[in-house]
């Protein structure tokens, strides 16, 4: 039996078309010769002249040649025998039209994988087969599958766009043989339905027997006023922004996580605390609660206040996920800052006049800006401009009534 010859197939050994003469006593002959057919292909389409010389001159069996195919080997030995992976992928991503700071978080990925000892500067690309079922392993061990996802994703991205390989070659199909880590089930978010139970969180969390309650306290608060991710807190990856005079957080999730939100009050000159600190102190309180769940609190009672839709997204730094919200992004202008903090400060300030659904007796409402006052000196004067803001508004507001 014989395969039909393509232009392709020029030059290539006439055995290499003959079902016949290589497998003479092969069951599924034409099955085998087919997947030889789609090696050869492969080799051309990757430029692979030396391994199809090779198969030419007899230097390399048709059998092994197709072994190695099928195993994602055939081109180990051709063209990546001195090519270094930490180089090459430091390179692709100093290259690559991405911000400073996803470059950065990109190159630290590397990093961490040389200091880890999952990786070394002289490992090659050639030995990626064998290199990410090890780190794999690892992160499996240390319970850490979406970290060893991301690692795998920009890997496969590495190959394709770094290295031109095509995604369905033999050698890039078994090195994402290693499939992905399915991640754990999710913590149910338990974020602060209303600013009363913050502010009985924020002074269980000040009575507690270490130096730093005031500190940890102040961060609860911060938190939920401002929407901030837990690791954007942390490095204390924000500052007030000079243009709108409101807080600029330098995310580096995605394109849209540097932002700039409301700025409610200062969180002052300390160094913030580690997350993990704070999450074994809530343990420790026998509370449900973790950082996490702060920015959370933040998007529901932005929702609450009935602030828009789309503000919201850009507060909490997200992508559109439709066309309709491609179309209804917006970037938040300094008067659209201001109107949202007063509206978002005159819901919380509402809420606390009210009594809590889980007691009788309410609250005084001076009890929440005394402690926000104590944690955070320059709430007095935030307070104030907010005040002469809206008295502004309520003049220019009766101005225009007369004037019509």
């Amino acid at each position: 039996m014989r395969i039909k010859q393509v232009p392709e197939l020029k030059g290539i050994p006439p055995r290499l078309l003959k079902s016949t003469e290589v497998f003479p006593n092969t069951r599924n002959a034409e099955t085998t010769v087919r997947e030889m057919k789609l090696m050869v292909k492969d080799l051309i389409r990757t430029r692979d002249a030396a391994t199809l010389r090779r198969i030419q001159n007899n230097k390399l069996s048709l059998a092994s040649a197709y072994e190695q195919w099928k195993a994602g080997r055939i081109h180990l030995a051709q063209g990546f025998e001195d090519k270094k992976i930490a180089k090459l992928w430091r390179e692709f991503y100093e290259q690559a039209p991405i911000s400073e700071t996803t470059k950065v978080n990109r190159l630290a990925i590397i990093t961490a994988l040389i200091n880890k000892k999952l990786l070394t500067e002289q490992n090659v690309i050639n030995e990626l087969i064998d290199i990410l079922p090890r780190i794999q392993r690892h992160y499996a061990h240390a319970r850490q599958a979406p970290a060893f996802n991301t690692i795998r994703l920009e890997l496969k991205q590495f190959l394709k766009k770094g290295l031109g390989m095509d995604t369905l070659s033999p050698f890039v199909r078994a090195i994402l043989n290693t499939p992905v880590m399915k991640q754990g089930k999710r913590r149910a978010h338990h974020p602060f339905e209303s600013p009363h139970d913050c502010m009985e969180f924020c002074q269980q969390v000040q009575k507690r027997p270490t130096p730093n309650a005031a500190l940890f306290a102040r961060s609860v608060l911060f938190m939920c006023r401002h929407g901030l991710r837990p690791e954007e807190f942390a490095r204390k990856r924000f500052g007030v922004d000079p243009e709108t005079g409101h807080l600029r957080i330098r995310g580096t999730k995605n394109a849209n996580a540097e932002r700039v939100v409301p700025y409610i009050f200062d969180f002052g000159t300390d160094d913030p605390p580690k997350i993990d600190t704070l999450n074994r102190m809530f343990e420790r309180m026998a509370t449900k609660v973790r950082c996490r769940d702060f920015r959370r609190t933040f998007a529901s009672w932005c929702q609450e206040a009935r602030i828009p839709n789309n503000r919201i997204q850009a507060y909490m730094g997200h992508g559109a996920q439709t066309v309709t919200q491609t179309y209804q992004q917006v970037v938040p202008t300094a008067k659209m800052l201001d109107q949202d903090r007063r509206t978002l400060d005159a819901w919380v300030n509402a809420e606390l006049r009210k009594s809590p659904s889980r007691r009788d007796e309410s609250v005084p409402l001076s009890a929440f800006r005394a402690m926000q006052q104590m944690l955070s000196p320059s709430l007095g004067q935030m307070r104030e401009r907010i005040g002469k803001e809206a008295a502004a508004d309520a003049a220019t507001s009766v101005m225009r009534k007369k004037g019509t």
